[in-house]
C-alpha cells in the first residue's frame, strides 16, 4: 500500500495509491447508473446517494472501509470502542467543461474520494481561516504556512481522505476526457468523548 500522510493548515490529510480493479459488472453499474444534474457545477452525480449499499459494490466497500480504518485508527489513532461507518456514497461524473463548485459536508466527520477513471483529478482544499486575519501580506511565494490552498492531482486508483469540514472543490476539465469519482461521508459508532462529557452512540 503506497500511503502519503500530509498536514495542510493543521489539517491531516490521507492519500493513498492503491488501484481497485473493477470488474466489468462493478463497472456497468457505475457507468449506467442513472444520474442528475448538479446545478451549480454542471456535472452529473448519481441519483443514488447510497451507491455502496448495492450488492454490485460489495467488494468495493470493503476497499473503502479499509483505506477508513486506516486513517482513523492509525493516523488519527482513535480508540477502538469507537467505529466510523459509512453514510452517503455516490458517484460523480465530470464532463470535459464541468467542474465542482467550492463546498464542504455537513452532517460527516470524515470524508473520502477515490479517482475511478480520468488522466489526472485536481482536488482543491482551501484554507478555512486566514493565518493573519484582517490583514494582506506580500510574500515572494507562498508556502506550506501561507498558502490559501493545497492541490491534490488524483490519477485512477488514488485515494484522499480528509474532515468533512475542509472546503474542496475540483476546477474546470480542460480535458477531452470525463473525470469519474467516488466520495463518501461517514458517521461515528461507540463511545465519543471523556468522563463527563461521553456519548455512547
Amino acid at each position: 500500500m503506497n500511503v502519503s500522510l500530509h498536514s495542510e493548515f493543521g489539517i491531516p490529510i490521507f492519500v493513498q495509491e492503491k488501484r481497485y480493479s473493477f470488474s466489468n459488472k462493478e463497472k456497468e453499474f457505475i457507468f449506467k447508473h442513472p444520474t442528475k444534474l448538479n446545478p451549480s457545477s454542471r456535472n452529473m452525480m448519481s441519483r443514488s446517494r447510497y451507491v455502496l449499499e448495492h450488492k454490485e459494490l460489495k467488494k468495493f466497500k470493503k476497499f473503502v472501509e479499509e483505506a477508513l480504518k486506516y486513517y482513523t485508527s492509525i493516523v488519527l489513532e482513535f480508540r477502538d470502542s469507537s467505529h466510523f461507518y459509512i453514510t452517503e456514497s455516490w458517484f460523480n461524473h465530470n464532463k470535459p467543461g464541468t467542474w465542482h463548485h467550492a463546498h464542504w459536508h455537513p452532517n460527516s466527520i470524515i470524508s473520502g474520494i477515490y479517482c475511478v477513471e480520468g488522466a489526472s483529478t485536481p482536488v482543491i482544499l482551501e484554507r478555512a481561516e486566514p493565518l493573519f486575519p484582517g490583514f494582506m501580506f506580500n510574500y515572494k511565494k507562498y508556502n506550506k504556512y501561507t498558502c490559501l490552498d493545497r492541490t491534490f492531482h488524483l490519477k485512477e486508483g488514488s485515494f484522499v481522505l480528509f474532515p468533512s469540514s475542509t472546503i474542496h472543490y475540483v476546477p474546470k476539465n480542460n480535458s477531452s476526457k470525463t473525470r469519474t469519482t467516488f466520495s463518501f461521508n461517514t458517521f461515528i459508532k461507540g463511545e465519543v468523548g471523556y468522563e463527563h462529557s461521553q456519548l455512547k452512540l
